[in-house]
């Protein structure tokens, strides 16, 4: 479980993220959030990965993650890792 310890969730961490160094993937809520506005700019300008996984990181809005891709692939489609 010490992959677990790269998971920052909030759009606070996930700016900072894209800001200091380049994150594996970021995930959002949505799209069209006027809260994430900043945060996509920064991700589409630095062509940093995302994907909108609504359901699956509430209450947080945005979380960036720095996993194996098996173990996200994993975690992302129910399976323990």
């Amino acid at each position: 479980m010490a992959e677990f310890n790269r998971i920052n969730p909030g759009n606070a961490e996930a700016t900072r993220a894209i800001l200091r160094r380049m994150p594996q993937i970021v995930f959002l809520s949505s799209v069209e959030d006027a809260e994430l506005a900043a945060l996509l700019y920064l991700i589409r300008e630095k062509n940093v990965p995302f994907q909108v996984v609504s359901e699956k990181i509430q209450p947080y809005r945005a979380s960036r993650w720095v996993l194996k891709p098996p173990m996200l692939y994993d975690h992302l489609h129910g399976q323990e890792p």
